[in-house]
């Protein structure tokens, strides 16, 4: 369905409401393992987003993870936009 006018969700944002992902779709999300995931929050150079703590489990905000990698984009140089 294509966003209308007066849509909230575009390609920049693409959904109007706040959606969470779990540690395990964070992981599936980017193709790399629960202990990459850790790797990179322990990681100050890679600035991946830190999740919210509900119990023992971990959430992320999907528009945060969306700016992280639009972050990424912008900042990759042409040798390095294939690198995570």
């Amino acid at each position: 369905m294509a966003a209308q006018a007066g849509d909230a969700r575009t390609p920049e944002n693409p959904t109007s409401r706040t959606h969470f992902l779990t540690a395990p779709m964070v992981a599936d999300r980017y193709s790399i393992t629960p202990m990459t995931v850790w790797r990179w929050l322990q990681s100050n150079k890679i600035g991946f987003p830190k999740p919210i703590y509900i119990g023992k489990r971990r959430y992320w905000l999907e528009s945060e993870l969306f700016e992280w990698e639009r972050s990424r984009r912008e900042n990759a140089g042409p040798s390095q936009r294939s690198e995570w």
